[in-house]
């Protein structure tokens, strides 16, 4: 389990930008709409995104396990 802050997880991966990771962050969480309920995007679930107190940290492997590994053409290739 590696761990990082939205800062450094942007800094390790610049495709995932602070503002795209704290958009993920805000629909983690199921909310309510005037429609209903819109069902979170299940980032919490997998346990890709971990609460401690008011900090929110990324877990590497189970993020990319939910939007696909930053290597994935490369190994398509090899």
């Amino acid at each position: 389990m590696k761990l990082f802050t939205i800062a450094q997880f942007s800094s390790a991966f610049p495709a995932w930008t602070q503002p795209a990771l704290r958009n993920l962050k805000f629909k983690a969480e199921t909310r309510q709409s005037t429609k209903g309920p819109i069902p979170g995007n299940g980032l919490i679930e997998s346990g890709a995104i971990v609460r401690v107190g008011r900090k929110v940290l990324v877990d590497e492997e189970r993020f990319f396990d939910c939007h696909g590994s930053p290597h994935r053409s490369q190994t398509m290739i090899a």
